[in-house]
């Protein structure tokens, strides 16, 4: 019976940059903003928290008295009421859901030059969402966008080029894009960055500047970046080496639901790194990252089940737990789970 405890994931995805797949971008100043979109935006705050508390009546009641400020406006032609219309069909917020409808208005205050319908639809081709999929059309939207200064639509250009998305790779397009939203303070683009100089890629490698950026970035409450960073401290790139600071960081980005970071960390405290040792923390951390098909932490998990370390022994759940790894081809899973079959455990 092959049993492995931990496989920290010390390497970094590498994935260099990550489009924001939401329709609604930053609104203007609170200096310049109106009376009526200060007043919906306070209106859809309310709203969201209170279906976040599941009171869905209210949630409605508040949307509504949303729809009944904007849809006036959007119908005289208001360009920020048609894209806020937009979103809240482009979400189903109080009318029916329609992707449909949401491209209309988009298109509506796109047609007026507003720089964040622009990028709206160009996410929606970006992902064929509501639209035949177009990575030639995102580029054009994304493109009058960022000519306009919309740093989503320019974050957005640089990962096309970073992907090779409907472009030609271009890392050093990538850097002029991403290196003066990094400058404004764009966690976003200093994440990117930060593994583009983890790796060498487009521009001379460098821990320290990697470590620099996605300090930044991690400060901003990136989870991505907080993981990077995490995985440094824990393999010494450019920081001195601290099982502490790792786990740290990790805790951070588990806390937001990162499934790496939960594995890691669980990997620590199975073992005592930077943490008090804890076998029942281990195992709730495995199964935060298991339940979003993180394989080694299904594997370990497995293993826990199977010698009842943190958890109730069963062999019954360390064989399904074996199983889902197996499906993604850990061969130690498998290797387990065929002893565990043989002794009337799990499916043949």
């Amino acid at each position: 019976m092959k049993i492995r405890h931990a496989r920290v994931i010390f390497s970094m995805l590498l994935t260099l940059a990550l489009l924001a797949t939401g329709f609604a971008a930053a609104e203007i100043s609170a200096d310049d903003e109106p009376e009526w979109l200060r007043q919906s935006n306070e209106l859809i705050d309310q709203g969201n928290a209170a279906r976040a508390q599941g009171d869905m009546e209210t949630a409605e009641e508040l949307y509504q008295q949303v729809l009944e400020i904007i849809q006036p406006l959007a119908e005289q032609g208001d360009p920020t009421a048609q894209r806020r219309l937009g979103v809240m069909y482009a979400y189903g917020t109080g009318v029916g859901q329609s992707y449909e409808k949401a491209y209309e208005l988009y298109q509506l205050a796109a047609d007026q030059g507003d720089a964040t319908a622009l990028y709206a639809l160009g996410n929606m081709y970006m992902y064929g969402t509501g639209v035949e999929q177009s990575y030639e059309k995102a580029y054009e939207l994304f493109q009058l966008a960022a000519d306009q200064g919309d740093t989503d639509a320019q974050f957005a250009l640089a990962a096309m080029y970073l992907n090779g998305n409907g472009v030609e790779i271009s890392y050093d397009k990538a850097k002029e894009l991403l290196q003066p939203l990094a400058d404004q303070g764009n966690a976003e683009a200093q994440s990117a960055l930060a593994l583009m100089y983890y790796y060498g890629v487009g521009v001379e490698q460098s821990y320290d500047k990697a470590a620099e950026l996605y300090q930044l970035a991690a400060d901003q409450g990136i989870a991505l970046a907080q993981y990077d960073l995490g995985c440094m401290f824990l393999n010494g790139d450019g920081v001195d080496q601290s099982y502490a600071k790792a786990a740290e960081l990790f805790q951070l980005a588990a806390d937001q639901g990162h499934a790496d970071a939960q594995y890691n960390l669980g990997c620590m405290f199975l073992n005592g790194d930077g943490v008090d040792q804890s076998y029942a923390k281990a195992a709730e951390l495995f199964q935060l990252a298991a339940d979003q098909g993180n394989a080694d932490a299904q594997f370990n998990l497995g293993c826990m089940f199977l010698l009842g370390e943190g958890v109730d022994q069963s062999y019954a759940k360390a064989a399904e737990l074996f199983q889902l790894a197996a499906d993604q081809g850990d061969q130690d899973a498998q290797h387990n789970l065929e002893i565990l079959q043989g002794m009337g455990y799990g499916k043949n």
